[in-house]
């Protein structure tokens, strides 16, 4: 996997995969990781306000966390900025955020899978906590609908790709709920344009 640099608000190693034509990014050690407390507190907090667009998924807050009084800090304006400077980078454009929104994984039995696809040029996962790696997202080409691959999940990372394909979170398939009440997961998720 071929690695590059760009500089952000600090310099980052950037991981770059491509599969049949897409782009899949990664940088790890994202945020100052003593922010991640608060972080998952005004989650949590934002989390009891609804349920969020997708009720099937399980902890999901509304689609525009960004736009939320809450996330004006300047904890959330960096992490919002941040992350839309790194995608406009790698793209070579501006890019502007469409959505914004956590999903969070405790104990639940509604657990399921949820393929999905993102309606916009790039989208973006943040591994606030994520206990295991192997906990990350898979996807499923469009034209085999038999393979799978999976990119890891480390906590403290973004991954952000071409959102072209299925894609799903993993979960344990063993003992899910009481490894999820343990081992709470929290990922922020975003989409951007091409502006």
């Amino acid at each position: 996997m071929p690695l590059s640099k760009i500089t952000l608000d600090k310099e980052y190693t950037l991981s770059n995969t491509t599969v049949n034509g897409e782009h899949f990014y990664q940088i790890k050690n994202f945020l100052d990781p003593t922010l991640k407390q608060s972080m998952i507190a005004d989650v949590d907090a934002f989390k009891q306000e609804g349920s969020g667009e997708y009720e099937t998924v399980y902890g999901n807050t509304d689609m525009n966390m960004h736009q939320v009084a809450r996330f004006q800090t300047p904890t959330w304006q960096h992490y919002f900025n941040t992350i839309t400077d790194a995608v406009s980078k790698v793209a070579g454009q501006r890019v502007t955020m469409l959505a914004s929104w956590s999903a969070t994984a405790y104990e639940s039995t509604s657990l399921v899978n949820w393929w999905h696809k993102h309606d916009s040029d790039y989208a973006l996962v943040y591994y606030l906590q994520n206990f295991d790696p192997a906990m990350g997202t898979v996807w499923r080409p469009e034209e085999v609908d038999d393979e799978e691959f999976m990119i890891l999940g480390y906590e403290n990372s973004i991954s952000f790709f071409t959102s072209d394909w299925s894609h799903d979170g993993t979960f344990p398939k063993w003992k899910t709920d009481e490894f999820l009440r343990e081992h709470p997961r929290y990922v922020l998720a975003a989409e951007f344009i091409l502006v």
